[in-house]
């Protein structure tokens, strides 16, 4: 069995554009619509059909799909001028968080074809679809599997960097049982560490939707350490530091109300730039370590942005386990390494 792979997107954090902010019960839907024959973009619109038999009809620029879909929605059709109609059932699968979206490329087949051209073309539109959202730093490189249960063979695998490639990836697929796994590509022998998630995924008949995280950290709190909320000074902001809980990238409530200070205060001094420098402890490994600091920071980048801060303003780095406040000996020195710092500079 052979699988195509598509890339389709570019991260919001490479092109300087605010992260999509999708409803939290709905999914972000970006892409779109294409001749099979030519490969040629096609104006097209999607009507949703959710479990409640209400459908709604969703207008697009032209060439492209830019929509969002409710978590009930059942099918998906597509329609454009002079082509036949493509419908998908929905599938979701698994948890897919918050703010996920996911590009997808539809194929239409034009009307009036001959039955023979017409079988050639449908051969060519494949009728199961699998969408992933990728949330991975983008320093590591990874290698993704997908291994057909059925079969027991390796039916797709590539090698993937967020920084060099696209967090939206688009599969075409037979329907049954996988292991999507993804590995950090860190030396010749792979090790519990290194894997990145192993999820038993079923794909159904028609359009598919996988959010693929990062399994060895958490986006919840757990266990939130002690953070009291700081309003930043606008004449001299100093240094902050933001509290992590153990192998987490959360957001505490008292964090976010410092991040909405620190929002103000460079909306307010555009010549203002924020240096923010992810960091943890030294439990496990260095590389497992400098991914985790960097996830701190990307939340905090997304947050600020979210808020209207610009791009250029932010500054971006992370250290892992390289520099810590305090010697990592006792539990409560370990708490105090687990953090990012955040310092401001005039330009």
């Amino acid at each position: 069995m052979t699988l195509l792979l598509l890339l389709l997107a570019i991260p919001a954090w490479l092109v300087g554009k605010e992260p999509v902010q999708v409803p939290e019960n709905r999914i972000g839907i970006t892409g779109k619509c294409y001749n099979v024959a030519t490969n040629e973009t096609v104006p097209c619109t999607a009507r949703i059909s959710s479990k409640n038999a209400v459908q709604e009809k969703q207008g697009f620029s032209p060439g492209m799909l830019d929509f969002e879909l409710d978590r009930s929605a059942t099918m998906l059709y597509f329609d454009a001028p002079g082509f036949e109609t493509n419908s998908f059932p929905v599938n979701l699968i698994g948890e897919i968080p918050e703010h996920t979206t996911f590009e997808i490329q539809i194929p239409l087949i034009r009307n009036g074809l001959s039955p023979a051209m017409r079988a050639k073309h449908l051969a060519l539109a494949p009728a199961t679809l699998l969408a992933v959202h990728l949330q991975f730093p983008d320093s590591l490189e990874t290698v993704f599997i997908m291994h057909d249960i059925s079969t027991q063979k390796i039916s797709s695998t590539f090698t993937f960097q967020l920084k060099n490639g696209k967090p939206e990836q688009m599969l075409t697929a037979i329907p049954g049982p996988y292991v999507f796994r993804a590995t950090a590509l860190q030396s010749d022998k792979v090790s519990l560490e290194d894997i990145l998630t192993n999820e038993n995924v079923i794909v159904k008949a028609g359009l598919n939707f996988l959010a693929a995280h990062d399994v060895r950290f958490t986006p919840k709190t757990a266990g939130k350490p002690a953070s009291k909320p700081v309003i930043v000074p606008t004449k001299n902001p100093g240094s902050l530091t933001l509290p992590f809980s153990r192998s987490s990238y959360a957001l505490s409530t008292g964090v976010k109300i410092t991040l909405d200070s620190i929002a103000m205060l460079l909306k307010t001094h555009r010549n203002r730039t924020a240096h923010i420098t992810g960091h943890t402890d030294n439990v496990g490994r260095r590389i497992p370590n400098v991914a985790l600091s960097e996830y701190r920071v990307r939340v905090v980048e997304n947050y600020l942005r979210k808020k209207g801060v610009l791009e250029q303003q932010l500054s971006l780095n992370w250290k892992g386990p390289d520099e810590p406040v305090m010697p990592n000996d006792s539990e409560e020195n370990k708490i105090r390494n687990r953090r990012v710092e955040v310092s401001f500079s005039v330009k």
